[in-house]
């Protein structure tokens, strides 16, 4: 089975190769890569150029104006000539055996989708930190429903939102739904994209396994932004999306569906206020922020929430480095 691998990229010149290096040492080699160039400012283009010299693989598509990830994966779908075609961000990688694995698993279940756990990576300090989320059940692989899929995308409230998870996609099922990424949105248009796919009846099968390594914007353990992502945090953008979507008949008709919408708007309502607390802190002092939870009951709440959570973490993980200080054995 053949694979395309698509990569939008935007101002990518300091990190490109090393996703696509991670592609030219896949098990299963890729019968092509496309890179779409978003119009970038810098030497990107040239990078990518210039690798395409050494690997006759390695396809350059230019972009004449700036069109966002959604609009760039566009691009190289629409080029993409694979049985599956793979997403790759410019800041992320695969392990060598990602394709090998996850075409395997779509081949031995028919299905129309295929994801796998993530490798979350802080580039700072150059270390996988954690998975993405826990294994589900005892079998190597699950079933991503509808329900499935909008329960774990509400944000902070789920250890991991599923539309961060990068699919590999027959390409027969995106060209006979007319699937494609939504161009007015730069940021969570991944999740629309696999709403979408569900909707119009793809089937989607997940990995436990985790073979994508998904680089953090602030590393866990080095605190620290990586430099490489391009996309804006637009939580605002993302939450009237998400509530348009309480109009679509599917989602308005069912009850438990309409109440995860919801749910992930309220968790991207809080991502939102969070976001602008941090910026009011640090430019306008604490006492800013104070007076704007005491103007909002609903922020306050939250914020309490939130500082609660911090501190029951902090003193779950003082507790379990004492226990393991002292040679004692929690409780069972």
């Amino acid at each position: 089975m053949s694979v395309s691998v698509v990569i939008p990229v935007y101002n990518a010149q300091d990190f490109v190769r090393v996703a696509l290096a991670s592609l030219q040492t896949q098990t299963l080699a890729p019968l092509e890569i496309v890179v779409v160039n978003d119009a970038s400012t810098d030497n990107t283009a040239k990078v990518v150029q210039a690798a395409s010299e050494e690997d006759s693989r390695i396809k350059l598509i230019d972009l004449a104006e700036n069109v966002g990830p959604g609009g760039a994966r566009n691009a190289g779908i629409a080029h993409a000539r694979g049985q599956w075609i793979a997403l790759l961000d410019a800041d992320d990688r695969f392990a060598p055996e990602r394709l090998e694995r996850l075409v395997r698993l779509g081949n031995d279940t028919g299905a129309d989708i295929v994801t796998d756990n993530l490798l979350i990576y802080d580039a700072i300090a150059q270390k996988v930190v954690r998975t993405g989320f826990r294994p589900r059940g005892s079998e190597p692989h699950f079933a991503v429903t509808l329900d499935t899929f909008l329960y774990n995308a509400a944000g902070e409230s789920t250890g991991c939102d599923f539309g961060l998870l990068k699919p590999l996609f027959r390409r027969d099922a995106l060209v006979s739904r007319g699937l494609r990424y939504p161009v007015s949105l730069r940021h969570g248009e991944d999740f629309h994209f696999m709403l979408d796919a569900l909707l119009s009846g793809c089937v989607w099968v997940c990995a436990n396994d985790a073979y994508y390594l998904y680089t953090e914007r602030t590393g866990s353990i080095s605190k620290t932004s990586s430099g490489m992502s391009r996309t804006k945090v637009n939580y605002s953008a993302m939450k009237t999306a998400t509530d348009e979507l309480l109009s679509r008949p599917a989602i308005s008709g069912n009850p438990r569906l309409r109440a995860l919408v919801a749910r992930r708007s309220q968790s991207l309502r809080w991502l939102d206020a969070k976001t602008k607390l941090i910026s009011m802190r640090k430019s306008e002092g604490t006492a800013s922020v104070l007076k704007t939870c005491a103007s909002d009951p609903w922020i306050a709440w939250n914020v309490g929430r939130f500082l609660l959570r911090r501190v029951s973490r902090k003193l779950n993980s003082l507790g379990h480095a004492t226990l393991h200080s002292t040679g004692s054995r929690p409780l069972r």
